[in-house]
């Protein structure tokens, strides 16, 4: 119980000089757009784990491209693969893919 408590101090401490950037798969989205005529590439990796399977996307390939100054074409790729703990099997292969516009109003 002592050990716990004074690795979770220890944790404590060192996050204070830690800070997390969202990625890929974008959960917390990047809210600007990229300029005009230039291009946005990021790749991501995620994992999951259930009761009876994992799910790994690697590498998640977000690409996008500024069509305007506040307009943006997205696009985002995954490879996926999933091990079922029970029987071993291993099907992996292009995941669920998804496009999208973004746009950011003028101030």
């Amino acid at each position: 119980m002592q050990r716990r408590v004074l690795y979770t101090l220890l944790l404590s401490l060192i996050s204070f000089r830690l800070y997390a950037e969202g990625g890929p798969p974008l959960i917390t989205d990047d809210p600007g757009t990229t300029a005009r005529g230039h291009w946005e590439i990021n790749l991501g990796f995620t994992y999951a784990q259930a009761q009876h399977e994992s799910n790994v996307n690697s590498p998640l390939v977000d690409v996008n491209y500024g069509v305007l100054e506040n307009l943006k074409v997205s696009v985002q790729i995954p490879w996926e693969s999933t091990v079922a703990s029970d029987t071993g099997h291993h099907p992996s292969g292009l995941g669920g893919s998804s496009t999208g516009v973004n746009r950011r109003r003028e101030k």
